[in-house]
């Protein structure tokens, strides 16, 4: 037997909204705006490479592109100098820039390219 359904009120939604949405930390805003340089950073740094086709300027800390070579390729290329990226798409990889990538980590990674992407 199904138990007899419930109305829940206005308060008790607005409690299940504030537990899905939790205000933002101030520390986590200097983060995302150094997160999204470094995507910048990184893209910028894809135009300049053979190996690229097209790279979509990221509005966030994702940095989506075309590669010449198969996807899975560039990545394994890429894993081999340190560099972590994941496939979006055939020809597509997906690079994110989080608070665990620092500047260093965003040199290793512009390095990586030169090998790589040549």
């Amino acid at each position: 037997v199904a138990a007899p359904c419930r109305r829940v009120g206005p308060r008790s939604t607005t409690r299940l909204s504030a537990a899905a949405h939790p205000p933002k930390s101030p520390q986590r805003a200097p983060s995302s705006r150094a997160d999204h340089r470094r995507a910048r950073a990184f893209a910028d740094a894809l135009d300049s490479c053979a190996g690229v086709r097209q790279v979509t300027p990221p509005d966030t800390n994702i940095v989506l592109f075309d590669t010449r070579d198969p996807a899975e390729q560039v990545i394994a290329r890429l894993e081999a100098e340190g560099v972590r990226a994941v496939q979006f798409g055939p020809y597509t990889v997906r690079a994110t820039f989080h608070r665990d990538v620092d500047d260093a980590a965003l040199e290793t990674a512009l390095s990586a390219l030169e090998t790589a992407l040549a």
